[in-house]
């Protein structure tokens, strides 16, 4: 039997929401994903500069990327933010069963300087179009989901290769 339909469960969505801020983030900092595809969301900005980031700007609008991102050993994913300066990171990793959309927010504004790296099950681009998308997961009375997420602190020993570089 396969999921539950619309009209007989209750939505079921969930979005880890980390938000890294300064002095982790940083115009430094350097992140690490294995992604299939991205798009965005607004269409200020293009899809291929998702690592690129800047100093706190004035005028700065939200950047929101919605990644696709490949499966690891045992269908896992996840990333790494790391701020070389400071010889200091982050590691998340999840399975992609129950999380498989990627959202990374990225607000460079002065006042507002922060990166959210969103392990989710759906993107934040609204009910119709993720339910066009089929992306809208329902469940059924009484039923139950078991979601694991793992958070790490990384120091200059522990990063796992080169994070990628800025363009």
């Amino acid at each position: 039997m396969g999921p539950p339909a619309e009209e007989d469960g209750t939505h079921f969505g969930l979005h880890g929401n980390f938000n890294w801020g300064s002095p982790l983030f940083s115009s430094a900092s350097l992140l690490k994903i294995e992604a299939e595809s991205t798009e965005v969301r607004n269409k200020n900005v293009e899809a291929d500069i998702w690592k690129t980031f800047m100093e706190p700007r004035r005028s700065f609008e939200e950047q929101v990327y919605l990644h696709r991102l490949k499966p690891g050993p045992e269908n896992k994913a996840g990333y790494e933010l790391f701020n070389p300066e400071l010889k200091l990171g982050v590691r998340a990793e999840w399975d992609m069963a129950p999380l498989p959309c990627f959202t990374q927010w990225l607000m460079c504004g002065e006042g507002e300087y922060v990166l959210g790296l969103e392990p989710g099950n759906f993107f934040p681009t609204g009910r119709v179009s993720e339910r066009k998308h089929k992306r809208l997961e329902f469940l059924a009375a009484n039923s139950e989901k078991e979601v694991s997420l793992s958070v790490e602190i990384l120091d200059h020993e522990k990063i796992s290769g080169q994070p990628q570089r800025k363009a």
